[in-house]
């Protein structure tokens, strides 16, 4: 397999992996599916069934492209990066699954975990925002030593375990992607639980927008509009969704069929950092 062939790693898989480790065929073995147990890091906890069955179709026509990662455990191993590809081997009745086995610790074994999912963006808020807590209270890592490892700003990290507070009923509808995060976030600056389960109903029967959320904190009696034009809310939601990932203003314009996404950057390291994040390359020097 080409370095060129592998799928865009994150900073944090790579510093773990390197990609020559990656790409030496003298690295990957093939081990016996049953002797691989889950990984109790694993911070994924919702797997889409139907994905993993059409994983496993290809897989039977085409064999597996990427090796999975596992550490040895016992007699046999311990998954650490992989699960859909093994869940989806399993499914199409491999016996055995090419493996990379490396030594890790348990912290490494976390943050690999951790950084294979939010490479793919496979996490819902509630998961990622778990990930960085194990890290902090079982690693005693900082906000900005986590940030560091999966190239967030600190403040991501900090809003991100904010969720937590959260009830759980609540978390699970972000989870579900019921509401977005900017109106979980902006519950949590509710004055009390009574408050913010009457503003989440209001946010369900109503579908208040994030900016219409925050009036409504901002001024308790205050009254607000709710345009009733298709794709208003969504449009605003997927906004704030979309300009949290990449930290800068976004605008959405359009319908379901046609329309387009503006990024408003600032700057050459905004620029630089949006590019980053779509796996752009390109020269300080063409960047305007």
């Amino acid at each position: 397999m080409s370095s060129s062939s592998m799928p865009r790693l994150g900073k944090g898989l790579e510093s773990l992996i390197p990609k020559s480790f990656l790409s030496s065929g003298k690295s990957v073995s093939n081990l016996p599916i049953d002797s691989i147990v889950p990984n109790e890091y694993q911070p994924r906890l919702h797997f889409d069934e139907a994905a993993i069955k059409s994983l496993s179709e290809s897989i039977k026509t085409h064999g597996l492209a990427q090796p999975i990662i596992v550490r040895r455990k016992g007699e046999g191993y311990e998954l650490i990066a992989g699960e859909r590809r093994l869940r989806a081997s399993k499914f199409a009745g491999l016996e055995s699954i090419p493996a990379i086995v490396r030594e890790l610790s348990d912290k490494e074994a976390l943050q690999l975990a951790l950084v294979e999912n939010l490479d793919r963006e496979d996490l819902n808020p509630i998961e990622e925002a778990k990930g960085y807590k194990r890290m902090s209270d079982e690693f005693q890592m900082s906000h900005a030593q986590i940030a560091d490892i999966f190239s967030r700003s600190r403040s991501t990290v900090t809003n991100m375990l904010r969720l937590l507070a959260l009830p759980e009923d609540i978390q699970n509808l972000l989870s579900a992607n019921t509401i977005s995060e900017g109106h979980a976030r902006t519950l949590l600056s509710a004055s009390s639980e009574e408050q913010m389960r009457g503003l989440l109903a209001r946010v369900l029967s109503e579908g208040l927008t994030v900016r219409q959320l925050e009036k409504l904190l901002a001024e308790p009696g205050a009254e607000v509009k709710v345009s009733r034009e298709t794709g208003v809310s969504k449009h605003v939601a997927l906004e704030s969704a979309v300009s949290d990932r990449v930290g800068v203003k976004v605008s959405i314009k359009g319908s379901a069929k046609k329309g387009k996404l503006v990024l408003e950057f600032a700057s050459k390291q905004q620029l630089g950092r949006i590019l980053a994040l779509l796996g752009v390359s390109a020269e300080q020097d063409v960047l305007f």
